[in-house]
């Protein structure tokens, strides 16, 4: 399961469980979640992706989802801390194009 963290300037969404998989199983969940937050709120969203072993179509599906929505809201998303599996597929994707990716959560909420 996923995790949002409510700051003064920001929200961190991060998952709870090592090998985490976004996939289609979860992935509207997510969107959902992520969309009542960009509706109710304009702050930043940093999406940890530190505990993400996976994220199949749908998973990325809903993140570029969320992306867009946040981007029609003007809020801004970044990811941080992508495992190495995951950026792999980032960058297959051409979605390292796209995101501000950062190593840290630090340099992510900034």
């Amino acid at each position: 399961m996923f995790t949002i963290d409510n700051q003064t300037n920001h929200y961190v969404v991060g998952f709870a469980e090592r090998g985490y998989k976004l996939t289609a199983l979860n992935a509207n969940e997510f969107k959902d979640q992520l969309y009542q937050l960009i509706d109710n709120d304009n702050k930043k969203i940093v999406i940890d992706l530190h505990h993400v072993s996976f994220i199949d179509s749908s998973g990325f599906g809903a993140i570029i989802a969320v992306y867009n929505h946040a981007r029609n809201s003007q809020v801004e998303v970044v990811l941080c801390r992508v495992a190495t599996t995951v950026m792999g597929l980032i960058k297959i994707t051409k979605l390292d194009q796209v995101f501000e990716i950062y190593e840290t959560l630090t340099e992510a909420i900034k």
